[in-house]
């Protein structure tokens, strides 16, 4: 069977589950696969059907899908790189959310997944329009507002996640110049969240927990929240584990 065949077999049963999108864009009003969604049944289901995918990064960004039972079978999926130029992070921090994101488009390519942003997009709307002034969505402006001024991205993703409704009667009451800074600072925050969780991961395959508390004690109160959430179960074990000593 050519790594083709195996391939397109690969996608028939990826696609046949069900999975959840994680992501959302407040603004646009629709949600997205991040790559944690998906990357754990995506590897499953390649090594069920003899391939092997490994990403490297050089002039492109590139995936090299191998038939592990041919390895000169192989199909290459490439995409320019990009660099991110995010305001208050390092150039290895910047580095690691430009590869993050790339490897989750070179996935998202691979398995053929499309992202119904038209149908989300709409779905968010109404339930836009059906949002009510009350006292709670006057908190939640409240603490929107103090997020943008503290600079505080991940409180603003903390405030969407906890009260999508309040999130969205807030953001609806900002200012173009408070739009924009909300935005940038979420967009900011969701990019740190993934490389987080990729370097937490990393730590734990390394047992490295220096590398854990300092990573850890890097976030705020609900950057931490976060960022655990998003990591796999055996990298929340090892940060409890790390966190207790």
């Amino acid at each position: 069977m050519s790594v083709y065949k195996k391939l397109s077999e690969a996608r028939v049963e990826f696609h046949s589950r069900e999975l959840k999108k994680s992501g959302e864009n407040k603004f646009a009003g629709y949600k997205y696969f991040e790559l944690a969604d998906f990357i754990k049944p995506a590897i499953d289901i390649f090594h069920k059907h003899g391939l092997c995918a490994f990403v490297s990064f050089g002039a492109e960004a590139t995936m090299t899908i191998v038939d592990v039972e041919n390895p000169t079978d192989r199909i290459v999926i490439s995409s320019p790189m990009a660099e991110a130029q995010l305001k208050g992070c390092h150039p290895v921090q910047n580095l690691g959310a430009s590869q993050t994101y790339l490897r989750r488009y070179l996935w998202v390519a691979a398995l053929e997944i499309i992202e119904h942003d038209a149908v989300d997009s709409s779905s968010g709307s109404k339930e836009s329009s059906e949002n009510k002034e009350g006292a709670d969505n006057q908190s939640r402006l409240g603490e929107v507002v103090r997020a943008l001024e503290e600079g505080n991205g991940f409180a603003l993703l903390a405030i969407s996640k906890a009260d999508d409704q309040g999130y969205r009667f807030a953001f609806g009451r900002l200012n173009s110049k408070q739009k924009a800074l909300g935005r940038e600072l979420e967009q900011k925050a969701a990019m740190l969240r993934m490389d987080y969780v990729q370097q937490l991961a990393e730590a734990k395959d390394a047992q490295d927990e220096l590398a854990c508390n300092q990573l850890f004690d890097e976030l705020n109160v609900e950057g931490k929240k976060l960022v655990y959430e998003m990591c796999d179960d055996s990298t929340k074990t090892f940060i409890k584990a790390v966190r207790k000593k």
